[in-house]
């Protein structure tokens, strides 16, 4: 494909507003938007919905409800039990905070005073330390709170996008712009499919976890069918979900047993570590790129943007790889 300067023109501010999404956190909005626009458009085209009457609309509809519906059925089935799990892990914490206290006595003169003696001391520092991080704290939230709105705003945009009729382009560089749009899209396809298997082999693991090697053990972890829906559902999001579902093991193993708390924590570790090989395997192979690339990649983005650009760079990195062999250049 020979490209001439509306496609380069194009690319160039297609990269750009990535760049500065990527600068001001608000890449998760792109993100969401390609997956409501890609999963509208895979379902409409699916051969039972077909014969529905405005089947397009239908599908939106559903969609842009579909994230309050998955939060209200995870909280309704893991939150009236989270009070349980929080005496537990209060439990826990006093006897850690006893057994540190009763080994504090038997530490050299001058590392006692590192370590707090009684309680009151530790929460004493605990309000010290939020209140002088309190800036960075609310500083945090808001951040949070920001790119929650803008990946809802984004992925109802998506779906919107996908939902409405698009007219005849005219101009050449209009042209250029939607076949951009349109090639991520497709990258982002292959990008969803490959991370369905990621979840699958995350939710496998936690299975494993769970269903074996805790009872083996003598752990009995509570909410366990919870634990591996939850697992499945957040491992959809490369890298930044099997954190989430992985601080919730810890957090339920650390209501178990201090051994459980420790062997979720080196499980999450391990777990963590495996999906970057096994997501830059199966995403690359499915966009022809070399592992090796995506994850040079995957780091690269994550040392400049932070966790986000990790995820970005799983669906940035093929797309321009693509655009590249198009073009003829790699």
């Amino acid at each position: 494909m020979t490209y001439d300067r509306h496609d380069w023109t194009a690319l160039a501010f297609m990269t750009a507003i990535w760049l500065v999404a990527l600068l001001f956190h608000s890449s998760s909005a792109l993100l969401a938007g390609l997956a409501g626009f890609g999963l509208t458009r895979w379902l409409s085209n699916m051969a039972p919905m077909k014969r529905l009457p405005n089947r397009v609309v239908v599908i939106a509809f559903a969609l842009a409800a579909a994230p309050f519906i998955v939060v209200k059925v995870v909280s309704s089935v893991f939150g009236h039990n989270l009070s349980g799990i929080m005496d537990e892990t209060a439990g826990l914490w006093h006897k850690l905070l006893d057994e540190t206290f009763a080994l504090r006595q038997g530490l050299p003169d001058a590392i006692k005073p590192w370590v707090p003696d009684s309680q009151d001391e530790v929460q004493h520092r605990l309000v010290g330390l939020v209140s002088s991080r309190s800036a960075q704290l609310m500083e945090a939230g808001r951040l949070g709170f920001g790119i929650l709105m803008h990946t809802i705003f984004g992925w109802l945009l998506g779906i919107a996008a996908a939902a409405s009729h698009s007219a005849p382009v005219p101009g050449p560089l209009l042209r250029a712009w939607y076949r951009r749009w349109e090639g991520m899209a497709a990258v982002f396809g292959r990008v969803a499919r490959g991370q369905i298997w990621v979840a699958l082999a995350n939710t496998l693991f936690t299975t494993l976890f769970l269903l074996v090697i805790a009872p083996t053990a003598g752990w009995a972890f509570p909410f366990r069918s919870s634990l591996i829906l939850i697992t499945f559902l957040a491992s959809l999001i490369p890298v930044a979900g099997n954190l989430v579902s992985n601080s919730l093991l810890l957090l339920v193993g650390l209501g178990v047993s201090l051994g459980a708390g420790i062997a979720a924590m080196v499980f999450m570790v391990v777990v963590h570590k495996m999906e970057y090989l096994v997501s830059a395997r199966v995403v690359g192979n499915a966009n022809h790129v070399a592992a090796w690339e995506l994850i040079a990649a995957m780091l690269s983005a994550e040392l400049m943007f932070g966790p986000i650009g990790l995820i970005t760079a799983t669906v940035l990195y093929p797309y321009l790889k693509q655009e590249l062999r198009a073009a003829g250049l790699v």
